[in-house]
């Protein structure tokens, strides 16, 4: 048994047992009755005292004589004890304690703090002083809620995806500067003049996290696995948003895809997070196939995700060495019911949404961008209350989204007109079927809200029943882990779904795949109009340029509104705080900072 959990024994036993003190300043106790408490010789409890004493523990009277009681004050919880191990085991370099430590829900302020100060102090990259320590540029992240897979053809929610573009690479990446698509594992691509039949022209040299060669044996293996997951058509195999018919090694190093049908948009589909490439050359699925990305994983537990610079990165090595990203959702949720700039929380080195205050503070740098995607609501048409369009257009009726973000504010920045933000300038008007219904004809009905935690969606549901019974029927929010969430979609259980829909600069892809994925709400909407769905498909198919698809894709998305089936609700704004230190700091389509750019000016 080691020091302190002696003291936690005796601890234990003189504050809950017989020997309870009354008003007396401390407890009597001889070193023959903490010998038989500890159940060690009294030469062994000399020296627990004296090593008690030494680390502040106690204080000690000692009793005259043989046998004698001494008088001991017990000074440190064996709780507060911990949260100073955690410290000082920060301070050598090992931080998980303090992390684990942070949720629990027993600490108190002051340990919170404490605990705080020491996950980031020590941090070799940009402490509170802005200094750089030790050789390594290590940038420490806090988020608030635990990672899932980090697989990325599993990813669908913002933070997966965004660490998805931190692993790996696609065939072909798309460029918003410069509104194209250009070369990433593959250095390039020819396509038959029917787009049935494309050839892919892969890098040589390039090589996973784990050591085996990338090559096109590889590429097809990744594509192939993606590509079950879900479809276009339920009858497809093309998860990856086409009907494909066969992936062909032509030799190491160049890639022929054939599809059964025409697909002009394939880049898009292929530049998507789930056609990042990974290795599969294990059978089943992984929490984290090996990638070619800028970082590779190093670490991963419930408190941890630890990522290093890969020098062997397609796009070149990163300039940061190492990645912390700490889950301490306790420690947020805390925070957010407090003034974040005066908190330890603000002390992160890179302080992203929803703990970043409007304008930054002090020296702290500040920059922000509208999302891309935004936050849905959609209706189950297949439940009783809703298989009627009218009903459903009456329904939506009651939650106007310009209301909806006045009165909860924070960071919903806009109202969404569509899905998709990078298609709002095409729309010649907003969508106005469900404002044009009286809220009538729904008193006394009783629906069932199923969204999950996180994301803002606990306000947001909470704001939707409100509105609800302000219209004279009943909405009850039912809210889940994110898992259970995807298996009441799945299973059709609930009325009515809230999600938050990440969308990359080019969503083309994305929305294919998700439209054709039966597993989610997109793709259950798709569904309820069949003949819209095939024509979407057919259109998609035809040898079309990539703004036509575009408004092909946003008239489906105005389908769905018009039948009263989706209500697009409003955009995030993502923001992002931190010191001068750090540069070319800059936030992505998803809200997160592009980590292989950020760098970190140190100071002589």
């Amino acid at each position: 048994m080691k020091v302190d959990e002696h003291y936690s024994l005796v601890y234990r036993k003189l504050l809950h047992g017989e020997r309870r003190p009354d008003d007396a300043p401390g407890f009597e106790l001889s070193i023959g009755e903490a010998a038989a408490m500890l159940r060690c010789s009294e030469r062994n409890v000399k020296l627990l005292l004296r090593k008690w004493e030494q680390a502040g523990w106690i204080r000690r009277e000692p009793g005259k004589g043989r046998g004698h009681r001494s008088r001991i004050a017990l000074l440190a919880s064996p709780r507060r004890i911990r949260v100073e191990q955690a410290a000082a085991r920060c301070a050598a370099g090992d931080p998980l304690p303090a992390a684990e430590l942070l949720r629990s829900t027993e600490l108190g302020e002051e340990e919170r703090d404490l605990l705080l100060a020491a996950l980031l102090s020590p941090a070799p990259g940009v402490p509170r002083d802005g200094t750089v320590q030790g050789g390594a540029d290590t940038l420490r992240v806090p988020v608030y809620r635990d990672i899932s897979s980090l697989d990325p053809a599993h990813a669908t929610r913002r933070t997966e995806l965004h660490l998805a573009e931190q692993l790996y690479d696609p065939l072909v990446r798309y460029n918003p500067a410069s509104d194209n698509f250009e070369p990433a594992l593959a250095h390039h691509w020819d396509e038959s003049d029917d787009a049935r039949l494309w050839r892919f022209y892969l890098r040589k040299g390039i090589r996973f996290h784990n050591g085996r060669p990338f090559n096109a044996s590889a590429a097809a293996a990744s594509l192939a696995y993606a590509a079950g997951l879900g479809s276009l058509a339920p009858e497809s195999s093309g998860g990856l948003g086409t009907d494909l018919e066969a992936l062909l090694p032509l030799g190491d190093y160049t890639l022929e895809i054939r599809l059964r049908e025409p697909a002009p948009g394939l880049l898009s589909l292929l530049a998507a997070p789930k056609a990042y490439i990974a290795d599969r050359s294990r059978s089943g699925p992984a929490a984290a196939p090996s990638g070619t990305g800028p970082f590779r994983v190093v670490r991963r537990d419930g408190q941890l995700l630890a990522l290093e610079a890969f020098d062997a990165a397609v796009r070149g090595r990163p300039l940061l060495d190492r990645l912390e990203i700490w889950t301490l959702p306790d420690v947020y949720h805390e925070r957010a019911q407090r003034d974040g700039a005066a908190t330890r929380l603000a002390e992160f080195p890179l302080l992203a949404y929803p703990h970043t205050a409007a304008g930054g503070d002090g020296e702290r740098r500040f920059i922000r961008r509208a999302d891309l995607g935004g936050k849905l609501l959609a209706l189950n048409p297949h439940r009783p209350a809703l298989r009627l369009q009218a009903d459903r257009l009456r329904l939506l009726a009651a939650f106007p989204r310009e209301r909806m973000i006045e009165q909860l504010g924070g960071h919903r920045h806009a109202a969404a007109l569509c899905t998709a933000g990078a298609f709002e300038p095409l729309l010649a008007a907003a969508p106005s079927a469900a404002a044009a219904i009286a809220r009538t004809g729904l008193r006394g009905v009783r629906l069932t809200l199923h969204t999950y935690e996180g994301a803002g969606n606990e306000k947001d549901a909470a704001w939707l029943a409100a509105a609800a019974e302000a219209c004279g029927f009943r909405l009850e929010p039912v809210i889940v882990p994110y898992e259970a969430y995807l298996e009441s979609v799945h299973g059709g259980e609930a009325d009515l779904w809230l999600w938050e829909q990440p969308l990359p600069d080019e969503p083309e892809g994305m929305l294919l795949q998700l439209y054709g994925d039966a597993r989610h709400p997109l793709g259950k909407l798709a569904r309820a109009l069949p003949e819209r769905f095939e024509a979407l498909r057919a259109a998609m198919q035809a040898r079309q340029d990539r703004l036509s698809r575009r408004r092909i894709l946003l008239d489906f998305d105005v389908a769905l509104q018009q039948a009263g089936l989706l209500q697009p609700l409003y955009r995030w704004e993502q923001s992002a705080q931190f010191p001068p230190e750090l540069h070319d700091v800059e936030l992505n389509a998803y809200g997160w900072v592009h980590y292989a750019k950020v760098w970190i000016k140190k100071q002589p």
